[in-house]
């Protein structure tokens, strides 16, 4: 009875999500401790509310946490062009996504928006902000 109160404190994954993504260490030891309970995966899978396959998948492994690859941009491989003409030609997105595709870029213009802004942000110095006065209606006429 204690083993079942205990493993509903645990929190399954939500239902569609995928489970490897969202398992934590905390699940991976419940799973382990069941096992060493002798509890079946069958068991160990409706307790927790895991497939059994995720089950299986962890029953064998030592616990590492997950980590997506990390995945490059399209524009990586014309980095040097972006950076060498995006001051050329005033950080235009539009012209510098037409150049891009004459040389085989066959990503969108949302996406060289996206990778110009941290580079338009270091070119622009920081300007000072321009001094405003008021003045009355029909004053400066």
């Amino acid at each position: 009875m204690a083993e079942a109160a205990s493993s509903e404190m645990l929190s399954a994954a939500p239902v569609g999500a995928p489970e490897e993504s969202l398992i934590g260490e905390s699940v991976w030891g419940a799973i382990q401790a069941l096992k060493e309970r002798g509890r079946s995966k069958k068991q160990v899978a409706r307790e927790l509310g895991l497939d059994i396959k995720t089950v299986r998948k962890w029953w064998r492994r030592a616990w590492r946490p997950q980590r997506r690859a990390q995945r490059g941009r399209r524009l990586d491989r014309f980095g040097d062009f972006v950076r060498g003409r995006a001051p050329e030609v005033g950080f235009n997105a539009v012209v510098l996504h037409r150049e891009l595709a004459a040389q085989g870029y066959g990503g969108s213009y949302s996406a060289v928006v996206k990778y110009l802004q941290p580079l338009r942000a270091e070119w622009r110095p920081e300007e000072a902000p321009t001094e405003r006065f008021e003045t009355g209606p029909g004053e400066q006429a």
